[in-house]
């Protein structure tokens, strides 16, 4: 599994995530936030944001499963 995940945002462009750098990921109204262990926040717009959730949870937990 890797362990860098990529997105593409509307705004953006291309966002790349290491799994191993996330503390937490959150969901708001229409974007999901990831916080980074060093505080830093990001936001990634969707149009779905539960199945972007949805998708970036199953990834991490996929990642750990190793």
């Amino acid at each position: 599994m890797k362990s860098v995940l990529s997105f593409k945002d509307a705004h953006l462009g291309n966002i790349y995530l290491v799994i191993p750098k996330i503390r937490e990921i959150s969901k708001g109204l229409g974007s999901v936030t990831v916080t980074f262990d060093n505080g830093d926040k990001r936001n990634i717009e969707s149009k779905n944001s539960e199945e972007l959730m949805k998708e970036i949870v199953g990834l991490i937990e996929e990642y750990y499963k190793k």
